[in-house]
């Protein structure tokens, strides 16, 4: 984890550097669903999340806050880099690698326990979305399945980001 954080974070400084574009968010939501299990034991979630992109490279980190037992995580860090090309304003394509680590408390056994890498690909076309993602780093105890794949669509209501995402998920 180390080693690709420390990868993601030259990435973060090195596309600073450059005519690259940086993202910022912060989210909020009454129950933080993960593929498909709630992750948050049905109580408010927030997020913070940060993106640098160029003409083709992108790396992002993001953290929500969670509850998930018996290990007392509390938070899930996601790490992202990959490349990805647009075509227009009507297809997306993307490819890359993340890895989720878990930190917090320690009930039964280690949060690292959870943590797992895996490598994607994903699309979007009209505001349709779709995503396949393997597993390729387990851990000991690893809360996702080996393959993942997830269809939706996405709306913008207004000129603000304001987007509303209609998904299904299957493992």
């Amino acid at each position: 984890m180390k080693k690709f954080i420390s990868v993601v974070a030259m990435m973060f400084v090195s596309m600073s550097a450059l005519a690259a574009s940086v993202d910022v968010g912060v989210d909020a939501t009454t129950n933080r669903v993960f593929r498909g299990d709630t992750i948050s034991a049905r109580g408010a979630s927030a997020g913070l999340s940060a993106k640098v992109t160029d003409d083709i490279l992108y790396a992002s980190y993001t953290v929500d806050t969670v509850s998930v037992a018996p290990r007392a995580a509390n938070l899930l860090h996601v790490v992202d880099a990959g490349v990805g090309h647009s075509y227009g304003d009507v297809l997306s394509v993307a490819g890359g690698a993340r890895y989720y680590a878990w930190t917090g408390g320690s009930a039964q056994g280690q949060t690292s326990d959870l943590n797992w890498g895996e490598v994607y690909v994903d699309a979007s076309m009209f505001g349709f979305t779709g995503e396949v993602a393997k597993v390729v780093n387990a851990s000991v105890v690893n809360p996702s399945k080996d393959l993942y794949a997830h269809l939706g669509y996405a709306y913008t209501l207004s000129a603000t980001p304001v987007t509303l995402n209609i998904g299904a998920s299957a493992t």
